[in-house]
């Protein structure tokens, strides 16, 4: 029951702060002490980047990135876990690719906070011959200065969804999107002329 409120209350907080932002991507994920966390993927047409939403119970993280580097990062996953297989590699972590100062968000208790300094890396991880992409960031500053999230978060991405993610976040299916986006809210504009 919590969580419904919480997803319910997210999703109108959401719709004020966020309101040219298409979903596209909605799945499980998990917290590098493998506790389940709901992972949110869309886009922002202003912006022109991805928002990848991390929800646990108490905090959200939002993550920025173009989308050209969450599918790269991605590939390397698929990459890596064929290389991994067939070298007969049990367990491996390795850093893909490190983001400085990465545009985000984090909620801590009731209040949003803009991230002032971060860092965030995606990082290939295979434990027990299973592979996984991880997202992490190793500092969350808040633009103000009031709050400072000293547990740094690590997701992890299981491979057996990188596929149907990497899908779901394309270029030609974001085009996609945006276009009847742009068509629905055109026929709406014109209701109200």
């Amino acid at each position: 029951m919590k969580k419904f409120f919480f997803t319910i209350s997210l999703l109108i907080l959401g719709l004020n702060i966020f309101s040219d932002e298409l979903d596209l991507y909605d799945g499980k994920g998990f917290n590098i002490s493998g506790k389940g966390v709901d992972l949110k993927i869309t886009y922002d047409m202003n912006e022109k980047l991805l928002r990848l939403y991390f929800l646990e119970t108490k905090t959200t993280y939002i993550f920025l990135y173009y989308n050209r580097d969450v599918i790269s990062a991605i590939d390397k996953v698929t990459e890596w876990d064929k290389v991994a297989n067939d070298n007969k590699i049990k367990s491996l972590k390795k850093e893909i690719k490190e983001f400085k100062n990465t545009a985000g968000l984090f909620k801590s208790g009731k209040e949003w906070h803009k991230i002032f300094e971060t860092r965030s890396s995606f990082t290939f991880l295979r434990n027990d011959n299973k592979s996984s992409l991880m997202v992490s960031a190793n500092k969350f500053v808040a633009t103000d200065n009031t709050a400072l999230v000293t547990d740094y978060p690590e997701f992890v991405i299981p491979s057996g969804i990188l596929d149907e993610m990497k899908k779901s976040i394309g270029s030609d299916v974001i085009k996609k999107k945006v276009e009847e986006y742009e068509n629905e809210k055109g026929r709406n504009d014109k209701l109200f002329q």
